[in-house]
């Protein structure tokens, strides 16, 4: 019950219905084997997340491969102006991001 009351909180439908289907096979898991089930098919799907890659970038970046330095720009959000630097998984021309011209709206 726990896991369809958290599936209708993700506000993208897209994203919604991609939990709804990955859930099915952690229910089939832990009908069949319990808690090992589910332990086992969240294995499976958190191997899977840390193989995909969206672009060249992995797509559970940058917490695998992990980098604290780049956490502070998706774990824990600090302040924009604070960002100097653009994420290096993104490989750009330049390291540093641009300049913010609306410097009075983040004060």
């Amino acid at each position: 019950a726990l896991t369809a009351i958290m599936s209708f909180t993700i506000s993208t439908y897209e994203m919604g219905n991609a939990v709804r289907i990955a859930n099915f096979p952690i229910m089939v898991a832990a009908a069949l084997f319990g808690f090992a089930g589910i332990v086992i098919a969240m294995l499976i799907l958190t191997i899977h997340l840390c193989k995909l890659e969206s672009y060249g970038v992995p797509y559970l970046s940058p917490l695998t491969p992990l980098r604290f330095k780049e956490l502070t720009d998706s774990v824990l959000r600090l302040p924009i102006w604070l960002f100097e630097k653009r994420p290096k998984d993104l490989r750009t021309q330049k390291d540093k991001r641009q300049y913010q011209s609306r410097e009075w709206f983040y004060d």
